[in-house]
């Protein structure tokens, strides 16, 4: 079984996080084919990371002044926030493949709030129930984010915004998170909710957040080894706003974490360090390289199914020309199977069919052209063309179907071996074509024929 990532302690309300003394997170590679709908049946049965709600007091790393980016911070009493009146679970899967980074959230919510509408304008949807996903895509930013950092921010109504760093604000020193919404990042989500939104009367069990950010969205190739940096957060609200008359009012009844215990965001030196581990099969790369160049590969497709209907359409009509042993004059047998009696005067074009006859009966076994007879008869193709057509009504290619089918006739009555040894002995490589042939000149077929002429 893969583990998917290592199981992070929750730590208590004031604990340091000593990020350089962890591992990288593992994200493993995904062979399913994940379909992002809400349902995590596709995910397998791996080990996740669970992070939940324990702490007191809301609070952030010692260095950094909590909430800095608040209204009125200087006068803001964070012991007026209303605690929650259940305390969240969440449970966390990541997966990867060529095209996608996949995660998929269970939080467990007993109070399901989202009052805030999504406009275009109206970057709040954080104060929802919902979740945040930090990505530090280089892995190289220090204490603010900037544009290779992404906030990828889904509540439970399905609402969803994107963030990214803005480098223009990265040197204003009053901004502590120097970011901007209404970014062109598109990425997937799907929730799924287990009891009511805005309810207070009903207990709500749960919802689920399942999302797929592509990688070309955020500039990335990603390969085996790779390393981002990464948070996972939880917005979490019990309690209407309806009686919330300023921002700061509504901001005392938001109670947010994260997988590290803290309650402030976006400053990515406290985000975790994770690696892409895994790697795609065989199959699945060769795929992937395909689909990069999916023109290409559709033309390749076409061109072979052409090739096949066109070789398959060739001996269809091949075997349609040739002709059947009566309508050919005993005449013209005799120089298909023999050298004409002595004494025997033959025609010009008789003489060169002659000719023809002894070259293909000399390497019976190889497969001939028509351009080969005519090669070896010193005349062109198109002469050849007339003279089988005038004196036997086929063309050069069924000429020399002809000749070798009159052979593996006297092969097979004189008992030199079976059916498959005729169509091998005479450059026959398909037996089954060879029978086809067989019948249509003979009228039966090559077994037939042999119990016929015992």
């Amino acid at each position: 079984m893969l583990i998917l990532f290592i199981l992070i302690s929750v730590l208590s309300e004031h604990a340091a996080f000593a990020q350089a003394d962890l591992p990288p997170v593992q994200i493993p590679y995904s062979h399913a084919n994940i379909k992002v709908d809400g349902a995590l049946e596709d995910w397998g049965n791996v080990f996740s990371t669970v992070f939940e709600d324990t702490v007191s007091i809301l609070h952030s790393k010692a260095e950094i002044e909590t909430f800095s980016s608040y209204p009125g911070k200087e006068s803001f009493d964070l012991t007026r926030i209303k605690k929650p009146l259940s305390r969240n679970r969440v449970k966390v899967t990541a997966y990867w493949n060529h095209q996608n980074l996949y995660f998929a959230f269970v939080v467990y919510d007993r109070h399901l709030f989202a009052e805030i509408a999504k406009a275009s304008h109206d970057p709040d949807i954080y104060l929802n129930d919902g979740i945040e996903v930090y990505l530090d895509t280089r892995n190289d930013s220090k204490t603010k984010m900037d544009t290779n950092d992404y906030q990828f921010s889904v509540d439970v109504r399905n609402n969803f915004m994107v963030f990214r760093g803005d480098r223009k604000l990265v040197t204003v020193d009053s901004i502590g998170v120097p970011k901007d919404y209404g970014q062109n990042v598109l990425f997937v989500a799907k929730v799924k909710v287990f009891g009511t939104v805005n309810d207070s009367t009903e207990m709500d069990s749960a919802y689920v957040v399942e999302m797929a950010i592509p990688f070309v969205a955020i500039g990335l190739i990603p390969e085996t080894g790779m390393k981002m940096k990464l948070d996972l957060c939880n917005n979490d609200i019990d309690y209407s706003f309806q009686g919330a008359s300023t921002l700061t009012d509504t901001l005392r009844l938001y109670w947010p974490f994260n997988w590290q215990g803290l309650s402030d965001f976006g400053y990515p030196y406290n985000w975790r360090e994770v690696q892409l581990i895994g790697q795609p099969s065989w199959s699945e790369a060769l795929s992937s390289r395909m689909n990069k160049s999916w023109l290409l590969t559709f033309f390749i497709a076409v061109a072979l199914s052409v090739a096949v209907i066109v070789t398959l359409f060739v001996r269809i009509r091949r075997l349609k020309r040739l002709p059947r042993f009566e309508e050919l004059a005993p005449a013209k047998v005799v120089f298909l199977t023999a050298a004409p009696p002595e004494g025997q005067i033959l025609s010009a074009n008789e003489e060169l069919l002659q000719k023809a006859t002894d070259f293909i009966l000399k390497d019976k076994s190889e497969s001939l052209r028509s351009e080969d007879v005519s090669r070896n008869l010193a005349i062109s193709l198109r002469n050849l063309q007339r003279i089988t057509r005038e004196e036997l009504n086929c063309t050069p290619t069924n000429f020399v179907y002809l000749v070798k089918l009159n052979a593996a006739a006297a092969f097979l009555s004189n008992k030199q071996g079976n059916v498959t040894e005729a169509a091998y002995e005479f450059g026959f490589y398909d037996s089954s074509y060879f029978s086809k042939l067989f019948k249509k000149h003979f009228g039966v077929s090559p077994q037939e024929y042999k119990k016929a002429n015992p």
